[in-house]
């Protein structure tokens, strides 16, 4: 799931609650918070992903398929390493 996801179904939850003051209300979360997520200025607080049933998950790559897309596989590895097969 991603952003935009939750972004959807907060949105319909909102729509679903008579709007945004309301639904805000109900889960404790200002009005402001929210009109900041809609708009993708901050991404969904812990508030707002817990009033969804949400938590947030990292995700991860191997580090070959960054090498492979010509990136550093981290942040101190250098395209030598990557070409040594060196990397972090």
């Amino acid at each position: 799931m991603t952003q935009d996801d939750v972004i959807a179904v907060l949105e319909r939850e909102i729509s679903a609650a008579g709007g945004r003051k309301r639904w805000g209300g109900r889960a404790g979360i200002s009005v402001q918070t929210i009109h900041y997520v809609l708009t993708r200025v901050r991404k969904p607080s812990p508030a707002i992903l817990n009033a969804l049933g949400f938590v947030e998950v990292p995700t991860y790559a191997p580090a070959r398929t960054m090498a492979a897309l010509g990136r550093p596989a981290s942040p101190t590895s250098t395209p030598a390493d990557q070409e040594e097969g060196r990397v972090a």
